[in-house]
């Protein structure tokens, strides 16, 4: 019985080395290696053009100025302080609630010996490049442009002396237009003045002037 199991077990060698090189003959069919797949082509991204910058904003020209302002008067009054609302918020403050009457000017109706104030409000949709102010007064005249002061010309208070032509009066200097442009905002502007009519004729107006060139006051 042993001798058969050896016999077994020399035949299963056998048998096994004749698999072996029956694997590694010539005959032998060898799958083929899976190729590797092809990479997509590359998406080609479109160029996005990038919009041209907008144009830069150009600031109103002369010719684009219009200001409807409404110019508001005060009652005359006499003394050297300016008029205030109840509040105690001099006239000349944007925030000042006067509430004085509508007025048209050229104003010739203060008395001698007293003093009136005017207010006028105005709307800017763009700053323009030069707005100035052609000032005509009877006597001495004030201004104020959004609150800042800008300045007194003719006479002191209850002093004689006239500004620009249209005043028509004994004593008169000649003032070139004020340039209030870097005093602007686009929205509401207030602008307010005083006169002082010491003597004689009463005068006041300022007209508005859309400037080449910038005036120095």
């Amino acid at each position: 019985m042993r001798g058969l199991g050896l016999l077994a077990w020399v035949a299963s060698i056998a048998g096994c080395s004749d698999y072996a090189l029956v694997g590694k003959g010539d005959d032998l069919e060898v799958p083929p290696t899976p190729e590797a797949p092809e990479e997509p082509p590359p998406v080609e991204t479109p160029e996005v053009e990038e919009p041209p910058p907008p144009p830069p904003v150009e600031p109103p020209g002369c010719d684009e100025v219009y200001l409807p302002w409404t110019w508001r008067a005060s009652d005359t009054f006499q003394g050297a302080d300016d008029p205030a609302d109840a509040a105690g918020v001099p006239f000349w403050h944007p925030s000042a609630a006067t509430g004085w009457p509508l007025i048209t000017l050229p104003d010739r109706s203060v008395p001698t010996g007293d003093d009136r104030a005017y207010v006028a409000t105005f709307e800017l949709s763009a700053l323009p490049a030069n707005l100035s102010l052609n000032l005509q007064s009877d006597d001495g005249l004030w201004v104020w442009v959004n609150g800042t002061y800008v300045g007194n010309w003719g006479g002191a208070w209850q002093e004689e002396g006239c500004v620009n032509e249209n005043a028509e009066c004994l004593v008169t200097i000649q003032v070139d237009p004020i340039d209030v442009t870097d005093l602007l905002v686009v929205g509401t502007n207030t602008l307010a003045a005083r006169v002082s009519n010491p003597v004689a004729n009463a005068y006041f107006e300022i007209l508005p002037e859309c400037a080449l060139t910038t005036q120095s006051p």
